[in-house]
């Protein structure tokens, strides 16, 4: 989705245990990875350095600690970023449309801090996923976004729905481009 070809850089904030970085290096891309939880970071890179050997890859990785406000202090530049950050609390049950209204404005700040981060420093293309509530009386509530893209520098090129059969959330992959 981001366009990455062979030997593009990708930055993954909130990288986990590697799963999108993992994919990038079988591409050949050169990926850089950020996750605030150090045990995250310990797991990317057990399982990248498996991956390379099972491979035989020697596209570059490199992850680091660190939180969202910090990626432009972490990294100067990168092609793309690919990400699924923080989506709110884990639903056992379809939200209520005030519950969907607190989730998003307790998640507004922080899609806006990656956002604008992102903007200081990707150069061709941004991935990100974002949380779509489907509240218990089947209306949707998303955050508003579009706005803070434009404020990075971004223009939106698609949004993908998703929704798998037994998720209480949908998302929204938003594709952009510089």
């Amino acid at each position: 989705l981001s366009g990455a070809k062979p030997g593009s850089s990708i930055l993954v904030p909130y990288c986990g245990i590697g799963t999108i970085l993992g994919e990038g290096l079988l591409l050949g891309c050169k990926m850089f990875g950020i996750d605030k939880d150090l045990q995250d970071v310990k797991a990317s890179k057990k399982n990248l350095d498996w991956l390379r050997k099972r491979y035989n890859t020697q596209a570059p990785y490199k992850i680091t600690q660190g939180k969202i406000n910090d990626i432009s202090k972490i990294t100067r530049k990168a092609d793309h970023a690919v990400c699924e950050p923080y989506m709110g609390p884990l639903l056992r049950s379809s939200p209520t449309e005030g519950e969907s209204k607190k989730y998003l404005k307790n998640l507004s700040p922080f899609y806006e801090i990656l956002i604008l981060e992102l903007g200081k420093v990707v150069q061709k293309s941004a991935v990100i996923t974002a949380p779509r509530f489907i509240a218990k009386s089947k209306k949707e509530f998303t955050l508003k976004l579009e706005p803070i893209f434009q404020k990075a520098g971004f223009k939106k090129i698609e949004s993908i729905a998703y929704r798998s059969s037994k998720s209480k959330m949908a998302r929204d992959i938003w594709i952009l481009k510089k």
